[in-house]
């Protein structure tokens, strides 16, 4: 299924159902949306958005369409235009690559610093602001892989998945050895 996004300056832009089936029980309401690298005057049709790649994509709340008063316009399986759904990160520290709802395997190293992360909820203002940024406001960064991920990285030392385990063992004895040394200052206190 493919909606439009109508944008402030009266112009559309257009999203699409990537991927349906998200965890919980409320997840008839939820889908896997992308937003398209489409822009016309126009609405979108089935035609017209033919071959857009998908420029950012999300966990998306249909019931948010009604009130941007934005409409299901049409069905488009994927196979018929060969869209493929682009991989992503479930988080910035895990190293866990999906494709739509699947995560799918432990990224490689090059996908682990560069491919975008997963965004927690969105709705149809979400996929409005980023397509009026990206359409309207000339700012394409606003699609990539934030830089800060890469520094909260390199703040921890992970250049790589494999180094999460070595993180999170540091952690824990920081964490185990805090709680020692809080644990012994009490008992201190009580003598």
């Amino acid at each position: 299924m493919i909606w439009d996004i109508p944008l402030r300056d009266g112009t559309y832009s257009c999203g699409r159902i990537l991927s349906v089936g998200g965890e919980g029980r409320r997840s008839r309401f939820f889908i896997w949306g992308g937003l398209l690298a489409w822009h016309d005057s126009t609405k979108p049709t089935v035609h017209s958005i033919a071959g857009a790649e998908v420029l950012w994509q999300g966990n998306f709340d249909i019931r948010s369409l009604a009130p941007s008063l934005s409409m299901m316009l049409g069905h488009l399986p994927l196979e018929v235009d060969g869209l493929v759904i682009p991989p992503i990160l479930t988080s910035v520290l895990n190293g866990e690559v999906m494709i739509g709802y699947e995560e799918t395997r432990k990224a490689t190293d090059e996908e682990f610093r560069t491919l975008p992360v997963k965004n927690l909820w969105e709705d149809q203002g979400s996929f409005r602001k980023l397509a009026e940024a990206v359409f309207l406001d000339g700012k394409s960064d606003r699609i990539l892989r934030r830089a800060d991920h890469n520094s909260l990285l390199d703040a921890l030392g992970m250049k790589r998945p494999a180094d999460l385990q070595q993180v999170e063992a540091k952690v824990a004895k920081e964490w185990y050895e805090g709680r020692r040394s809080k644990s012994a200052g009490a008992r201190r206190k009580k003598s």
